[in-house]
């Protein structure tokens, strides 16, 4: 009996009926296997195509979930283009096409911290994403390292486990396991006790004590985000467990408000903390002698190409040298970026718009894995 390794390997290169070539095998994560396609998505946006034998026990409630995120368009969770039951030289298939991620941070595991630049913007990304989908009565289901992932510069969610609440898969368990989660990637720890959660700086640690113990919303997670001196003023919320069925559309409705009542709360705690002091008098200043001012000078627009952005420079020399070894030609070198504590992998510079989409083009035609993206510099 051919092994399913053997399988997906051959099924490289062969036609989709759905009208996709599977053009390279990327790997499986043990329930989907993975293919880059020839198809870009509307935006010119590199896309996978996900993919479950159809007699897998699974294959009828992954469409059912792939389906489910299709109409979903949110910047923080992976867009799914389309999805259904096709062949493969022979072989039927569930599958989905979606946008193609550059890295997931399940390959941080073992390897070091996220610092607190990434922490913050990970947590910010993963709390606004949520958010969407619980106003729309969706559980993401599966928060965790792996499913945390990078599109160009932008953190996204997987959308592979999206379903509606039932059993354990509740609202609130999602802001649990993002608070496990929050913690794992700061101290490479996976204990449920929390046990080295003193090592953790504030306002997280406050964070992931307050989701994991405490069944903070995801409001206040956001207020605190904003506003870390407020982590012990804040109302506390009743931890939210499993929602009948019944409050379905109750619910949806305190989802879609919560965010508007937090910051109502928070700009009223605001006031009464600052209210009591005195309003300094303003003094005159004088106006400033007037002097000619310079003629501005144009400064030449120029662009580059990027194929990632990382928070340390050993992870965007391990990109840059996988580019390198597999596609020379396109001659990857690591940059510091303009934000603090990042490098980019960049692929070309000081070019033309023309020269930029033209060389963008020729690295997704040649196989580059992820979003390489044009950004617009000066010199």
């Amino acid at each position: 009996m051919e092994r399913m390794t053997d399988l997906w390997t051959r099924l490289e290169g062969a036609p989709l009926a759905a009208g996709f070539e599977l053009r390279r095998y990327l790997g499986d994560d043990g329930q989907r296997v993975y293919y880059l396609t020839d198809r870009d998505g509307p935006g010119g946006e590199t896309t996978v195509i996900a993919a479950v034998p159809q007699h897998s026990e699974q294959a009828e409630e992954q469409l059912r979930r792939w389906k489910l995120a299709s109409p979903l368009s949110h910047p923080n969770l992976i867009r799914v283009f389309e999805a259904g039951w096709s062949e493969a030289d022979g072989v039927p298939l569930a599958y989905a096409r979606m946008e193609c991620p550059d890295d997931d941070l399940g390959t941080l595991t073992g390897e070091r911290c996220l610092t607190l630049v990434e922490a913050d913007e990970v947590l910010r990304a993963a709390v606004v994403a949520l958010s969407y989908l619980h106003e729309q009565y969706l559980v993401h289901g599966a928060v965790e390292p792996g499913n945390i992932l990078a599109v160009g510069e932008t953190i996204k969610l997987s959308i592979h486990d999206v379903s509606s609440p039932h059993g354990t898969r509740t609202l609130q368990q999602d802001i649990r396991d993002l608070g496990f989660t929050l913690y794992q990637l700061l101290t490479q720890h996976t204990d449920r006790q929390l046990s080295e959660l003193h090592s953790v700086a504030e306002p997280f640690a406050s964070i992931i004590d307050g989701s994991v113990r405490k069944g903070w919303p995801l409001a206040r997670i956001a207020a605190v985000l904003e506003h870390p001196e407020l982590r012990e003023e804040v109302l506390e919320t009743p931890e939210d467990t499993n929602i009948p069925t019944q409050r379905k559309e109750q619910a949806r409705r305190w989802g879609m408000t919560l965010l508007p009542a937090a910051v109502a709360m928070l700009l009223f705690i605001l006031a009464i903390r600052y209210s009591g002091r005195p309003a300094k008098t303003a003094q005159p200043v004088p106006a400033p002698p007037a002097t000619a001012r310079p003629a501005p000078v144009k400064e030449a627009r120029t662009w580059s190409v990027i194929a990632g952005t990382y928070g340390h420079r050993a992870d965007a020399e391990r990109r840059a040298r996988a580019i390198a070894r597999r596609w020379p030609q396109f001659h990857a070198q690591v940059v510091p970026s303009d934000k603090p504590r990042a490098y980019i992998v960049m692929l070309g510079n000081q070019l033309t718009e023309q020269e930029a989409m033209r060389l963008r083009k020729s690295a997704r035609a040649a196989g580059i894995g992820g979003s390489v993206g044009v950004r617009e510099t000066t010199p």
